[in-house]
């Protein structure tokens, strides 16, 4: 069952109509009244009934403007904006990447981290129980490629095949990140490159809401086999991804 949606009055999103609907119903108060006494010489409840009359239109009316106006793009649509930025990506002090089976040296966190080097403060590796050893390499070459100081953690859950755990556990990582360590929210970002599909799901869900961000890897070149070829071309680099959903 699709849930029901709040009226545009009550919403957090927007502003706009309620703050229109207060000052017209003052101005209008105002100006009946006037009318009432001078002009037309109506009953006083003539006018609270032909005041309560507009207030009533209004509310209906509001949702059918509003949605009109984002339509013709008066307005910026709201509720959820998906938007892709390719190139000059800003760095960020922390990186959470997940991390799948492979070689260290081709892992997608890797140029993550090599990308976000130069104010790269902090990286936590989520993959699995299964992978945590593995993922210890990978977690040393990037300290070894990291400026001075950089702390790298290896993190790891069990259900692996669960959408709502990985989501669950980079949620952990990101308090962690932004409590803890004080890291603020526009120098903390995650990608959703490596692991599985259900991580990845997670991971782009845990990081819906409007400002957080969220980055891919995307290879410069590959060999005849289709895979990243890090030889001839480098890194990869990161595509940042703004998702944008604002919750009523």
């Amino acid at each position: 069952m699709k849930p029901r949606r709040s009226h545009i009055f009550f919403s957090q999103r927007v502003l706009l109509w309620p703050s229109i609907y207060i000052l017209f119903m003052a101005l209008l108060g105002n100006a009946v009244f006037d009318l009432a006494k001078t002009t037309f010489y109506l009953p006083p409840w003539a006018v609270v009934v032909f005041c309560v009359v507009l207030m009533v239109a209004l509310w209906f009316l509001a949702p059918i403007l509003h949605a009109w106006f984002e339509t013709h793009r008066l307005l910026k649509p709201s509720g959820f904006d998906v938007t892709e930025q390719a190139g000059s990506v800003r760095p960020a002090k922390a990186l959470i990447a997940l991390v799948g089976k492979g070689d260290p040296r081709e892992a997608a966190a890797r140029d993550a981290a090599l990308y976000h080097r130069e104010t790269l403060e902090r990286v936590w590796l989520l993959t699995s129980n299964e992978e945590r050893l593995a993922t210890e390499e990978l977690k040393k070459l990037i300290e070894s490629e990291g400026r001075p100081g950089l702390q790298v953690e290896v993190d790891s859950y069990k259900d692996i095949l669960s959408i709502d755990a990985s989501k669950s556990r980079v949620e952990e990582l990101r308090r962690e990140a932004l409590k803890k360590h004080r890291i603020p929210e526009q120098d903390l970002v995650c990608d959703f490159t490596g692991f599985n599909k259900q991580a990845g799901a997670g991971m782009i869900l845990a990081c819906a809401p409007k400002g957080t961000r969220l980055e891919y890897m995307v290879p410069q070149g590959t060999d005849e086999r289709g895979r990243p070829d890090r030889g001839r071309f480098g890194s990869s680099q990161p595509i940042e991804v703004t998702i944008g959903y604002d919750f009523d």
